[in-house]
């Protein structure tokens, strides 16, 4: 699940979301933060999401679908 934020501070996507995409067993959600330009990547681990990884700038791989790269950079751009 892909989430980008409509505004900066992204406070449901960070609580309330997380519980509802936990609950179907969603197992990798990421937050864009297309104003800071900034990717969070939550795993789900038994019964709750933990921060895998915070990244800016570089290429980045999901790792529901590890043949999937995505340059950050040019992401930026658009």
């Amino acid at each position: 699940m892909i989430e980008i934020l409509a505004t900066r501070r992204g406070n449901v996507e960070r609580t309330e979301k997380l519980d509802d995409y936990a609950l179907p067993g969603i197992g990798e959600y990421w937050i864009v933060n297309r104003f800071d330009r900034l990717i969070e990547i939550y795993l789900l681990r038994p019964g709750d999401y933990a921060l895998r990884h915070t990244a800016s700038t570089g290429t980045i791989h999901p790792e529901q679908f590890p043949m999937v790269s995505i340059d950050l950079p040019s992401l930026w751009e658009v």
